[in-house]
């Protein structure tokens, strides 16, 4: 009899024990959430989990209970997963709020800066003052030099006439420039009987004498017009019906710009640098 009872406390200590461990074990991200345990479960988490983790955790928590959810049971490795997917969620929608906000003041900043572009471009004669081709080169090299010289060369249309070369600097890009003599520039201006009034409706007015041409204009970003032109024009170069105008400069009496003219491939892209001016 005195044998069974001291087996009897031997097994019951053992079973004491193992209650112990499978209680330890369960410590921690394993165990299931209660709400009246929620303080004494995080006290002990606080030691496993990292202080983001900790407050995604908590705000997860609060977030569904407020919210009247059943979380009852679920453990808390489950509950983690979740909250770090609202977490995710919460900020991916606080990143697109921003980015909104952010668009909005761009739009107003843009808005606010075309007016005033609109202001300097509209209801004005504009007339060409200078007129060159040009070729951009990725560095400042006799080489690269002499290879855009020839391919401006080939984009020259006036037979007899030779360009006033040049290397000018532009917002980081190098460029080989081919100025036009004044007597062609002459010719582009139509003895000085062209010129291009643009209008705060979208639409342009090009004249040479008692000859009108009309289009529309549109600023597309910031500094950059895009044309809609004829198609059948004696001013196009080319057969193109859309140009982009790069401005350069806009004051209340000169407009300089870049303009596309052709491209025979992607190395040999001639743009035009045209000045012109409000007599």
């Amino acid at each position: 009899m005195e044998r069974s009872l001291e087996l009897f406390k031997i097994v019951k200590g053992i079973l004491f024990f193992s209650i112990c461990i499978f209680i330890s074990c369960t410590k921690g991200l394993e165990r299931a959430y209660k709400k009246s345990s929620t303080t004494e479960d995080l006290e002990i988490l606080s030691g496993e989990l990292s202080e983001v983790e900790m407050d995604n955790l908590k705000v997860y928590i609060a977030s569904m209970e407020s919210e009247n959810k059943v979380i009852e049971g679920k453990s808390y490795k489950e509950l983690l997963v979740e909250a770090k997917e609202m977490a995710l969620q919460l900020q991916l929608k606080k990143e697109a709020a921003a980015l909104i906000k952010q668009e909005k003041i761009d739009s107003e900043n843009r808005k606010k800066k075309n007016e005033a572009l609109i202001k300097l471009l509209c209801s004005k004669e504009w007339r060409i003052k200078s007129y060159a081709f040009q070729v951009k080169i990725w560095e400042n090299s006799e080489e690269n030099v002499a290879l855009a010289k020839e391919i401006l060369n080939k984009a020259m249309i006036f037979k007899g006439s030779e360009f006033d070369f040049s290397v000018e600097e532009d917002n980081g890009k190098t460029y080989v420039r081919g100025a036009f003599d004044k007597k062609i520039v002459r010719f582009f201006n139509s003895n000085n009987e062209r010129s291009k009034e643009y209008r705060e409706d979208g639409t342009y007015i090009e004249r040479a004498g008692e000859e009108e041409e009309t289009g529309t204009w549109e600023f597309t970003e910031d500094n950059r017009i895009r044309e809609a032109r004829p198609t059948v024009s004696r001013y196009k170069r080319n057969k193109k019906d859309i140009f982009y105008i790069d401005i350069k400069t806009l004051t209340e009496d000169t407009f300089h710009f870049f303009e596309e003219e052709y491209s025979t491939n992607p190395n040999e892209i001639v743009t035009s640098s045209i000045i012109m001016k409000v007599d």
